[in-house]
Order: C-alpha cells, then structure tokens, then sequence
C-alpha cells in the first residue's frame, strides 16, 4: 500500500520534477527495507497486508532528491509523485494463508531508469520471501448442522427452501439449486457463501473455518402425480371401476324400454401423462375402456315390419383426471370429476320411423381404432401414454 500525500502540484512542484540534479557521486537506496508485511487471522484462512513507505525513502535520503528545508511540502510531493510512478510491488499472495507457507514481494517497476537518470540515485531491490507465522487456530465448524431444507408443492413442480434460522455465522447465506420444478427421488445442492464471495475470509475473521461449502438433499416428501399405471393401488382402481360402472348403469335408463345392459366388461386401460416441458391442465388421466354388452328389442333394416329381440355391443370409457400419490403414500383422485364420450355409434336394433329404419344410439365407439385415436393419438404432441387395453 503506496502512502500518498494529497496535495495540489503546482507550477513550483512541476518545475522541480523537471529539473536536473547534478552532483558528485549517487545514492544507493535498498528497496527492499521499506517494505513491511504483517499477518493476522486464522491458520488456513490468515491474509497479509503489506506496505511500501515511499515517504520513508525520501525522509531517509533527502540529499538524494535535491532537497533541502526550503523545499517543504511541495517539493517533498512532487518527489513521491515521480517515485510513487516508478516505483510498486505487490504480495503474490495475500489471502487463505496458512503457517509456514511462504508467499512472495514482486516488485513490479515501470520506469525507474528514468528515475535514476534524473536524481544521484540508484536503487538495489529483489523479490522478498516471506514465511507465514503467527496465525491463531481456527475452529472448524459444519455451516449446515442447523439447516433446514423442506420441499413442497406437488412434483413434478416442487419447490426447496432453506430454512438457515439456526445458522452459526450471522452473514452466512443458503442458495438451493435447483430449487424448483422438482420431484421425488432429484438432488438439490445446496452452498454456502458470506460476502460475495468471501466466505472464508468472512469466517476466518469469527475465528471459523467451514468444514464443507456445499451440501446435497435428496428430495423427498412431495405429493406427486402418478406417474405410471403400477402406481395407482388395486383399491384405488376398483373405486374408480365402480363409478364408472354406475355411470354407463346411469345412461342406460335413458334407453328406449326393454333395452338393458347384459355385462359390462372392462377390458383394459390407455394411461396418458404429460410429456416434460408441457404445462397441461390434467397432469395424468386414465381412461376405463369397456366393451358393453346390451340386451335390445326392436327391429333391423333388414326386417323393418317385424321386432326382435338380440344383443349388440359398444366400447366407452369413463376417464378420471389428476391421480395423485400423497406424501403419506396414499392415493387421491376425485371420483366426481370423471368424463365419458359424447361420440354415438349406432346399433344394428332401432325402431321404424316414417317407413325407415331408425337405429338405436349408444354413447362409444363401434371399434377400438377410433376410440384410441380420439383418446391419444390426438394428444400424442404433449402426453407419452401406456395401452393395456385387450379385447
């Protein structure tokens, strides 16, 4: 650290800078013993702070520079000015020190040939070596001991937070990465920093030193969506079952009389999730495909003037929404909020109607291709899916 005297050169000053000095014989001047380097701090984590006493070198050679009592304060800062140009070093090392290292003054000189040519002087100099000694033990301490780091929301969009209420250094400071758009089973890093940067001086000045700057967590304890079609529990499944069966039991009342279902027969499921990157309403959906089998009376366009009796059979669904794996384990999913096709397909029975036949609707499909183009393919973009429907 050069020390400087702050004043305003002025044309004196200028004049004396630019002056030659002419004499008998030089100065020798040794660099090297106006420098000064003290250690503090704390083993490992201990800095340097050096100086360079360019007042001192004049001080202590004032004939070298031309001056006398009348040149006071303005011809002392007008030397400084020209050496405080010339001359300057500084520490290869300064801070994370440790006893017995060894760090070094470089002197870094720009134009001191010019210096010697316009005084009697010469100046000796060498990088110095110091060795470091003297600095305290620091204690050794764990800056996560006390931190607390809870996740939330639903995955796969959970979020982290650091809690660092029980921290051991007042400006320490907690970053999670990442800290959103998580799930169950991902790793969240999380560091330790203190001014910008500058842990370790920051701890080193409390008399500390952090055993580790980073910690992972495994993220646990989100409620999640299904993810797969093995997740969902044979008891959750067979609530789903259920209901469904009274909805397609529901919309049979509305058959024309002497229609009713025979059997019911669930034959397999399509389990949608959505793709990474997409932000759907409906995170999953599984759609309860059955084949329905249906008792009917009525007459076919083949034999209009006479009613018969026989079976006919659809495909449908009932599809639920948004199954979710709760932190406990247990599986939720809203019973309530279910959807089934509004697509008709005929049936081969119907009724007579100014001379023509008029078929029976049901509320499904004739064949599976269609069902499974209306219920993935036409989201296939954003949702990756699993089949295990078999007839």
């Amino acid at each position: 650290m050069k020390k400087f005297i702050s004043k305003i050169c002025t044309a004196a000053m200028l004049s004396l800078c630019a002056a030659s000095f002419t004499g008998c014989g030089s100065t020798t001047i040794n660099l090297n013993d106006y420098v000064t380097v003290a250690f503090e701090g704390y083993e490992t984590v201990g800095t340097a702070k050096s100086t360079l006493d360019i007042n001192k070198i004049i001080a202590d050679h004032p004939e070298a520079f031309n001056l006398k009592a009348e040149s006071g304060d303005v011809g002392k800062a007008a030397v400084e000015l020209v050496l405080s140009s010339a001359i300057s070093g500084k520490l290869d090392k300064n801070s994370q020190l440790k006893n017995g290292e060894t760090i070094n003054w470089k002197w870094g000189m720009t134009s001191l040939q010019s210096v010697e040519e316009k005084y009697p002087v010469k100046f000796d100099y060498k990088d110095i070596p110091y060795t470091i000694a003297g600095l305290k033990e620091a204690e050794e301490f764990d800056p996560f001991e006390n931190i607390k780091v809870t996740f939330g929301g639903t995955a796969p969009n959970g979020t982290a937070k650091v809690d660092d209420s029980g921290k051991a250094l007042q400006n320490l400071k907690y970053t999670a990465t990442p800290a959103k758009g998580l799930k169950n089973g991902d790793t969240v890093k999380v560091t330790v920093d203190a001014n910008n940067g500058k842990l370790d001086e920051y701890c080193g000045s409390q008399g500390k030193i952090a055993k580790t700057k980073e910690k992972e967590y495994k993220v646990e304890g989100l409620n999640a969506y299904a993810a797969k079609l093995d997740e969902i529990p044979k008891e959750t499944m067979d609530k789903m079952l259920k209901q469904s069966e009274d909805n397609l039991r529901a919309r049979a009342t509305s058959w024309a009389e002497g229609n009713t279902i025979k059997e019911i027969k669930h034959i397999g499921c399509y389990f949608l999730t959505e793709k990474e990157g997409f932000n759907a309403r409906n995170k999953n959906q599984i759609y309860l495909v059955f084949k329905v089998t249906a008792n009917l009376k009525g007459v076919t366009a083949d034999n209009l003037d006479k009613e018969t009796e026989g079976e006919d059979s659809y495909y449908t669904y009932v599809a639920f929404n948004n199954i979710m794996i709760l932190a406990d384990g247990t599986v939720s999913v809203d019973l309530s909020n279910n959807s089934m096709p509004s697509k008709e397909t005929r049936s081969k029975y119907g009724r007579k109607s100014w001379g023509e036949f008029s078929g029976y609707y049901f509320y499904g499909y004739g064949e599976l291709d269609s069902m499974f183009s209306d219920c993935v393919t036409s989201q296939s973009a954003n949702c990756d899916y699993e089949n295990t429907v078999k007839e």
